[in-house]
């Protein structure tokens, strides 16, 4: 996850640590295990993940919505970027606020979460993220 650029915020540099790693979530739910998810995507990961949380807790989504449902990303340089299924009404409400944010159609910035959710009558299911190769299995 090192920048081979010298000067840079993840430039490679002695006794340096990368500023992302691999970051899978658990969640609980009142003391019990709700979903366990994660998302490869370099400088997505963290930002694909909190979206995640945001969708199923905030917005209560299903699994399957809040994996579908458009996400947005920022590249390294600081660029806000947003899938282009996101509306237009949308990336023109964050440029008037003063957010510069553009559509990107590469969606290996956008991660590619694997969920599974654990219900409460012991039930489980998985879903997999069609932005890349996926699948995820509930057993």
């Amino acid at each position: 996850g090192f920048d081979a650029v010298p000067g840079r915020v993840n430039s490679i540099a002695p006794r340096k640590r990368s500023v992302h790693t691999l970051n899978p979530v658990i969640a609980t739910k009142d003391g019990n295990l709700r979903w366990v998810y994660a998302s490869p995507g370099g400088i997505s990961q963290t930002i694909t993940g909190t979206q995640m949380l945001v969708n199923l807790v905030d917005r209560q989504q299903s699994p399957a919505e809040a994996v579908r449902d458009p996400r947005w990303a920022i590249d390294r340089i600081g660029n806000t970027l947003v899938e282009p299924s996101v509306a237009p009404e949308v990336l023109n409400e964050l440029n008037a606020a003063g957010i510069e944010a553009r559509y990107e159609t590469d969606t290996y910035l956008f991660g590619s979460v694997n969920l599974v959710q654990y219900d409460s009558d012991r039930t489980v299911s998985a879903v997999g993220d069609i932005r890349r190769e996926s699948c995820a299995l509930a057993i």
